[in-house]
């Protein structure tokens, strides 16, 4: 180490690379000789060729070291070099970044570009460790994952069961796969289970549920071996491995009674935030509900919850007992943990009073807190009748002013839902559904134009999903404000367990129009829960925002690209995202002659 930092300044690149490369390999991190490397890289890195380059970023990420001068510097020569790495070099570096979580998106387009021409070169390791490193930095090249997926199917003998894991995780990060690819991965999965650590069972039984694919033997399989290994399982497998199951509902006893007695047994370990959430929703899910209340009683008076969800999630099963004493206690708590007035005063409207003062707000919470505030003013002062009308105005002129803006479908987004609700109104008993309430807004939108439009007949309304236990309070306050809460109701919940209520309480065929705000990574699996609950009335209409940014490519895919859409027709429409210059799309989906 002495003769190194003396002999540093006569270094060439290729002499400091394959010195740090050394100290990578032996886990040695000799703090002032890797300073020193990083330092005189600086200058002589570009000297080098393609190999120092990946070999000097591998090391340093394999010491887990971030030098952010130095991965700038390797960046830059990388992408100007990429046509020379080799396979091994474009993985290498790909995972070195990702590694450490270095999100370089002109150089990840470099590499996605040379590994799509060079494939075919690429062994195993290298496919799995692109596919991995692209994932952890959520960069979804989707013609770099078609060669990768295409590549690895005659080589998908040749993979250990680290890189099946992970080749099939990364898929289902990036919610993409072809699906024979998939097929094939979940087979040599199954033959090769043995093998599998606990990390593996747990990475491939997310990864099944996340893209959707139910292979019952598979699972079936995962859970025996899981069973068989319960000492082994860290608490992240046992909740990863159940909640997959649950996901896919596929029901399997013991794997359930067995995280039932961890969670009992170990109320502490379990009792992380997202563990803890995990476990509930599974229980829940797995109609263990009793237990769920249970440990969410026990955590919550813990504090183990710093997020809204699983509020949310005890909110929506009370929303099936109608129990007006424990959803006032799940209300309480929230509040004690995310305090705004909107969770305060659906508390006070059935009669209790909080525990924390009504003008307590979490700093989270202080936007859309002083946007209530700022809607309830406008509207006191008078709204001329139309109070509907007069929160839209002022959620609009609130979100131009520094600090906040709102994500929200107003101007042209707004004026193209308005228009597609003209072209398919609501008849008698038919309802709307939106995902995604946020504050409440669009409700708002919808609820005042069927207000206005329903000529005294009753039997419908608009159903707002969200996830969110606060904003569900905040969207509710808006809508009372509004005076619309005779024709909207805000349901909390994810649109796989709440479309079941809907539908008993609306019946089939009931949804004629839709509008999704949620997250477009899953609208294309929300529209088939929609589907699935024969949902769709006749001839509905459904509206898709911000598909374009953030994105919903998979639903695009789906209803744009492929022949058989099911009879249904989208049309994209490029249009400015809200208060900004910025194009985004909002698409139209119409079904035709078909309920």
């Amino acid at each position: 180490s002495a003769q190194s930092l003396l002999r540093l300044p006569e270094y060439r690149a290729r002499d400091l690379s394959i010195t740090v490369w050394s100290l990578a390999a032996l886990g040695l991190r000799d703090g002032p000789l890797l300073d020193a490397i990083a330092s005189a890289s600086l200058t002589r890195i570009s000297d080098g060729d393609a190999q120092n380059l990946a070999n000097t970023a591998w090391a340093f990420a394999t010491l887990e070291i971030f030098n952010a001068p130095l991965f700038a510097a390797i960046s830059s020569p990388a992408m100007r070099r990429s046509r020379e790495l080799s396979p091994q070099d474009l993985s290498t570096t790909a995972w070195a970044f990702a590694t450490l979580h270095i999100e370089d998106e002109p150089l990840l387009e470099s590499i996605a570009a040379s590994a799509i021409l060079r494939c075919r070169q690429f062994n195993s390791q290298h496919l799995s460790n692109t596919a991995w490193a692209f994932a952890i930095l959520g960069y979804a090249d989707e013609t770099l994952l078609a060669a990768i997926s295409a590549q690895s199917l005659p080589l998908i003998g040749e993979l250990d069961v680290q890189n099946i894991s992970n080749t099939v995780w990364s898929f289902a990060a990036l919610a993409m796969g072809a699906a024979p690819f998939l097929a094939a991965m979940s087979a040599a999965a199954h033959r090769r289970l043995a093998e599998f650590g606990p990390q593996e069972l747990s990475n491939t039984a997310w990864s099944l549920a996340r893209l959707a694919i139910v292979d019952e033997p598979l699972m079936y399989a995962i859970s025996s071996a899981a069973l068989s290994r319960m000492p082994e399982l860290s608490v992240q497998d046992l909740t990863n491995i159940p909640w997959a199951f649950a996901s896919m509902q596929v029901r399997d006893e013991p794997l359930m009674n067995a995280l039932s007695a961890a969670a009992r047994s170990n109320i502490a370990a379990f009792g992380q935030p997202t563990s803890a959430a995990m476990a509930l929703w599974t229980l829940w899910r797995s109609f263990h509900s009793a237990l769920a209340a249970e440990l969410f009683d026990i955590w919550s008076s813990m504090d183990v919850f710093q997020e809204a969800e699983p509020f949310g999630l005890l909110l929506m099963d009370n929303d099936w007992w109608k129990d007006a004493g424990w959803e006032l206690d799940i209300l309480d708590r929230l509040h004690r943990v995310l305090p705004v007035r909107s969770v305060y005063l659906s508390m006070s409207k059935l009669g209790h009073f909080a525990t924390m003062p009504s003008q307590a707000c979490h700093p989270s919470l202080r936007k859309v807190a002083n946007l209530v505030d700022a809607v309830a003013a406008a509207v006191s002062a008078g709204s001329g009748g139309d109070a509907a009308a007069a929160v839209l105005a002022e959620c609009e002129h609130f979100a131009q002013f520094k600090g906040q803006w709102l994500k929200v479908a107003g101007r042209e987004k707004g004026d193209l839902l308005q228009r597609a609700w003209s072209a398919r109104p609501l008849a008698a008993s038919e309802w709307a559904l939106e995902f995604g309430a946020f504050v409440g807004y669009t409700a708002v939108r919808l609820g005042r134009k069927l207000q206005h439009g329903r000529d005294g007949w009753s039997g419908c309304g608009i159903v707002s999903l969200e996830v969110s236990p606060v904003h569900v309070c905040i969207a509710r306050h808006l809508i009372d404000i509004a005076e619309l809460s005779d024709v909207n109701e805000v349901k909390a919940g994810q649109a796989k367990d709440v479309l079941p209520r809907v539908c008993e309480e609306a019946g089939v065929r009931c949804c004629a129009f839709g509008f999704m705000d949620h997250r477009g990574t899953i609208f294309h699996q929300d529209f088939s829960l929609v589907e699935g609950h024969s949902l769709f009335s006749v001839e509905p209409h459904f509206v898709t925002d911000n598909t374009l940014n953030p994105g919903a490519p998979v639903f695009l895919w789906q209803r744009v690209a492929c022949a058989d859409s099911g009879g249904w027709i989208t049309t994209p429409f490029a249009l400015t995202e809200f208060l900004s210059f910025h194009e985004d799309w909002t698409a139209l989906t119409a079904q035709r002659g078909r309920p």
